[in-house]
């Protein structure tokens, strides 16, 4: 008889502590993943807000820069308030900063510059000169108080500078009909624009010397270059609630906004248009040539420029901040130190929100500023 050899299969189960060490290192590992996901998610948060405020920054510098230059171009040299030619009367620039020529360069004290939106943070730019894409030629020679240009696209009531190409006559004076856009009438003082004191673009105004005798026919190809007044101002955004970070609305901050004046808006308010979303502040300094010889003797607050006719160039620091509803989380501190055009230093500032800030600063020249 065969002996049956019976073989019993044994399977061994888990302890509890070897079940409680278990699920122990598996919290772990996956704390451990879960931190590092978080950390990797703010710093790509942080990295995408820092590269969307370095495009801000480039479209702001771009948009003020542009008129920065541009400003106190008058086809020749400088304006400097002794225009050859220069129909103005004494009352020209009255209350309003966007008609006074001979101070194309201002900031905070512009007259005239009223209704802007809520929260004005920091300092104000003003900034006056001719828009080039908009010019026109003398077609024939005419001493009617008319110009004849061919089609133009001014507008009544519109500042115009009128050029010859060897610069005897640069001269300022206003479009007083446009219901024929063919031509430029300027009728002399009277009721249709006290401002023009010269139907030919003389010289025998109260207000402007230069050149001897008037000026009776603008010669063919004497151009006629309309004139363009921009203001640099810092607000709460169009799309906020208010300027508040901790609002319980819309959270957008602030702006950089433009008012222009030109065109069909050159008088009242002008044009007002939110630029950039997230420029939180703007403060200036004023490169001024004290002497004459076309370079910067120093730089001054907007308070501390004695002659507006000197500056030069312009120094713009800008604060850029992460929008508020972006969900940011900074990495460490998010103190940010910016430019107090007031006191000349920089303030250390602890923000109450964990929004990135960030200064960015540019000097820009005046081209066309000349002695």
């Amino acid at each position: 008889m065969k002996k049956t050899s019976t073989k019993i299969n044994r399977q061994f189960g888990v302890t509890l502590i070897e079940l409680m060490v278990s699920v122990a290192i598996g919290l772990f590992l996956i704390a451990a993943i879960g931190s590092v996901y978080i950390v990797a998610k703010n710093i790509f948060a942080s990295t995408a807000a820092a590269s969307g405020m370095d495009e801000n920054v480039r479209a702001a510098f771009n948009m003020i820069g542009t008129s920065i230059r541009q400003a106190s171009f008058n086809g020749c040299s400088s304006v400097t308030g002794v225009v050859k030619g220069d129909t103005r009367g004494t009352n020209y620039a009255g209350n309003n900063w966007y008609q006074n020529f001979a101070t194309p360069v201002q900031s905070n004290n512009a007259p005239g510059l009223n209704n802007l939106p809520t929260g004005v943070t920091g300092d104000k730019l003003t900034l006056i000169g001719v828009d080039p894409t908009r010019e026109a030629s003398v077609a024939s020679p005419d001493n009617d108080g008319i110009i004849h240009t061919g089609a133009h696209g001014f507008n009544t009531g519109e500042a115009l500078l009128a050029m010859t190409m060897g610069c005897d006559l640069n001269s300022y004076f206003v479009m007083t009909d446009d219901s024929d856009k063919t031509v430029i009438p300027h009728d002399s003082a009277g009721a249709n624009d006290p401002y023009n004191c010269s139907s030919n673009l003389g010289n025998s105004c109260a207000g402007g010397a230069g050149s001897s005798g008037s000026y009776g026919n603008l010669p063919a190809g004497t151009l006629i270059l309309p004139m363009a007044a921009s203001a640099y101002f810092v607000a709460c955004s169009e799309a906020s609630d208010d300027c508040s970070a901790a609002d319980s609305g819309k959270k957008k901050g602030k702006s950089l906004w433009r008012r222009t004046y030109g065109g069909a808006v050159w008088s009242g308010d002008g044009q007002t248009e939110e630029l950039i979303n997230g420029v939180e502040n703007m403060t200036l300094e004023f490169g001024v040539d004290s002497n004459g010889d076309g370079s910067i003797d120093g730089y001054a607050a907007p308070g501390s420029v004695g002659n507006w006719n000197q500056v030069i160039a312009v120094r713009v620091h800008l604060l850029i901040a992460t929008l508020p509803d972006a969900g940011t989380r900074t990495v460490g501190s998010n103190k940010y130190k910016f430019f107090n055009s007031s006191t000349g230093v920089y303030d250390e500032i602890q923000p109450a929100d964990n929004r990135i800030y960030r200064e960015y600063t540019s000097v820009f020249a005046l081209r066309n500023r000349t002695s």
